[in-house]
């Protein structure tokens, strides 16, 4: 088995979140809140299920966001635990601040 095999011997289960940019981070966004609500609403317990994440582009975008954001994190539970105002938790928590001019540091900290 290599450094990162599960040490059972048996394969590994891997998530793989594809590129595409920024629509892919909402894409994302989308099938994890829905995966989160169809088994509890644990994110940690979620991706505990998995012993390999793979991503590029897009996909790392949020893979990065998910695990180095609290903010993001935080939204992303947020949104799960009421699906019904999902996507106004997205765009106003979101989109909106990402779009606003001068609203981010050039080290990319919210202002």
């Amino acid at each position: 088995a290599g450094k990162y095999a599960p040490s059972s011997g048996q394969p590994g289960v891997a998530a793989t979140f594809e590129g595409g940019g920024y629509l892919s981070v909402g894409n994302f966004v989308g099938v994890v809140v829905g995966l989160l609500k169809a088994s509890g609403g644990d994110l940690e317990a979620l991706f505990s299920r998995f012993s390999i994440l793979s991503s590029i582009s897009g996909g790392s975008w949020f893979i990065s966001q998910l695990i180095y954001s609290p903010s993001f994190y935080d939204l992303v539970t947020e949104m799960a635990a009421d699906v019904n105002t999902a996507a106004i938790l997205f765009n106003t928590q979101y989109i909106k601040p990402l779009l606003t001019p001068g609203n981010f540091t050039t080290q990319g900290e919210h202002a």
